[in-house]
């Protein structure tokens, strides 16, 4: 099992800018300007029928173009039902390289965009993240850089959204999903957002959303909850929701939806 991730880039027209990281596909990087290119790249980071093999699949322009640049496994199956298929774009990926590692480049990509952002006159910057995505995401929040940003820059950091996210890793130290991850239990208990002191002060002056679908598994409803309540602590800025008549993969799917709750609640966030 290949654990992976893409990051996109939405660049709203009023110059605020979402980072949105999504587990199962590696990193690239999208940059969008309005929310129809957003929704074009969202597609092919959700599970569905993707790009390789046009008898017995349906073709999404983004997949045909990342296959271009970076090795694919295509039509691969995550669930009995027809349909339940994706592409695996390749890269650096688990097990080649270690989960921290992993964390770590997440947090000097999140620094790159900062600065890039500022360079471009971006109004304001948002992560997101879904899933294992979310797990990287909110890692961002137990890191010294945000103490260590520069004032000018910080500044563009509005918040963080996290969806449906995995924030207790020990569980999964004697399953399966183990055998990629190759993790001790102190290296899970540290790569563990729910399970991690909140220090820097920074944390108070973000806004942060923490969403899960009640049609997730009672696990993640648990660990979103309790997490949420964790960030409570620390900042009267944080929201917590349970998103109706969703489930794991479509409380993400729907999000190319203009008429989903969550949907309209980040756009809300963003631009208010």
């Amino acid at each position: 099992m290949a654990v992976l991730y893409v990051c996109f880039f939405f660049l709203l027209p009023s110059f605020e800018l979402l980072c949105f990281v999504v587990a199962i596909i590696p990193v690239l990087c999208f940059q969008g300007t309005d929310s129809s290119v957003f929704t074009q790249l969202l597609v092919t980071a959700i599970p569905g029928p993707c790009s390789c093999d046009s008898k017995s699949h349906t073709t999404h322009h983004c997949s045909d173009a990342a296959r271009k640049e970076v090795p694919v496994e295509c039509g691969v199956k995550y669930g009995p039902k027809e349909g339940q298929i994706l592409d695996l774009f390749g890269g650096k990926s688990l097990p080649h390289v270690k989960l921290s590692e992993i964390v770590e480049e997440i947090k000097e990509a999140a620094e790159y965009i900062l600065n890039m952002a500022a360079k471009f006159g971006t109004r304001s910057l948002w992560f997101c993240g879904h899933s294992a995505g979310a797990q990287l995401v909110a890692m961002l929040l137990f890191s010294k850089w945000l103490d260590q940003l520069d004032d000018s820059v910080f500044r563009l950091l509005k918040g963080f959204v996290l969806i449906s996210g995995v924030y207790d890793l020990t569980p999964l130290v004697s399953t399966y999903i183990n055998n990629s991850l190759k993790l001790s239990s102190q290296e899970a208990r540290s790569l563990s957002p729910l399970l991690l002191d909140i220090t820097s002060p920074a944390v108070t002056k973000l806004r942060i959303l923490v969403a899960v679908g009640d049609h997730d598994s009672p696990e993640f409803q648990r660990q979103s909850y309790e997490f949420a309540e964790k960030l409570r602590q620390h900042s009267q800025q944080v929201e917590y929701m349970t998103v109706a008549g969703v489930d794991h993969f479509d409380i993400v799917e729907n999000l190319q939806q203009k008429d989903f709750i969550l949907t309209k609640i980040i756009g809300v966030l963003m631009t208010g």
